[in-house]
């Protein structure tokens, strides 16, 4: 089924077999959006035209898929064409990891294509979140972008770049004596840098030391 017109209906669609094919974005942006019933469900959505439709939720396969954006690369061939599919409000991390190719995990794809924002693809020990926060690459192992640790005067005081895209996240420092009990730091002090990616630190002083022992780290939430 070819749909060239303008659509407005506010209601969920739902393609269970053969192929739907949408030639402008048309979909309600509030609306569930459901291809295929199981993974040998042959039902696809064709989106030809460049162009994102937002959606309120999307299920493949019967499978609730998380907020993002997805295309014929990353949604295990249930969307075809030039056109994305937005599922719910923009979300600047899924654009990130799809930039680089890759996808999620749950459509059976390849381990190495995994851009869970726990993942680590490039076995540098650096998650994908943070790969996105500190402005690395999830596909070339390096260590450069991790934060620095300095002693300021009487302060510890952790370092990092945060990219302008990744300032949704929710970011805060932490220090242990023992790194099994953690107490936040606030606030995590922010140099804004125009378009360019933003001094990051987080101090604490150094009296707050155990035996001499004083442990730093970032940690981020999406």
């Amino acid at each position: 089924l070819t749909l060239t017109g303008v659509n407005s209906y506010t209601g969920a669609t739902t393609v269970l077999d053969g192929i739907l094919s949408l030639s402008s974005p048309a979909l309600a942006d509030s609306a569930p959006l459901t291809i295929g019933a199981a993974a040998s469900s042959p039902a696809v959505l064709n989106l030809p035209n460049a162009g994102t439709d937002t959606v309120g939720s999307l299920i493949i396969d019967g499978v609730t898929q998380p907020n993002g954006l997805y295309d014929s690369t990353n949604s295990g061939g249930a969307i075809t064409g030039l056109g994305k599919i937005q599922v719910g409000s923009a979300d600047a991390y899924g654009s990130w990891a799809s930039s680089f190719g890759l996808q999620n995990p749950w459509l059976g794809v390849d381990p190495a294509l995994n851009g869970n924002p726990t993942g680590d693809p490039d076995a540098d020990g650096t998650s994908n979140l943070l790969e996105f926060v500190l402005g690395g690459s999830p596909v070339a192992s390096s260590s450069a972008i991790l934060p620095s640790l300095t002693n300021v005067g009487s302060n510890l005081v952790l370092s990092y770049k945060r990219s302008d895209e990744s300032e949704s996240t929710t970011q805060i420092g932490q220090w242990s004596t023992d790194l099994a009990t953690w107490t936040d730091v606030t606030p995590v002090l922010v140099n804004e840098n125009g378009a360019l990616s933003d001094d990051m630190t987080i101090t604490v002083p150094n009296a707050n030391a155990v035996a001499g022992k004083l442990f730093l780290r970032l940690n981020v939430v999406r």
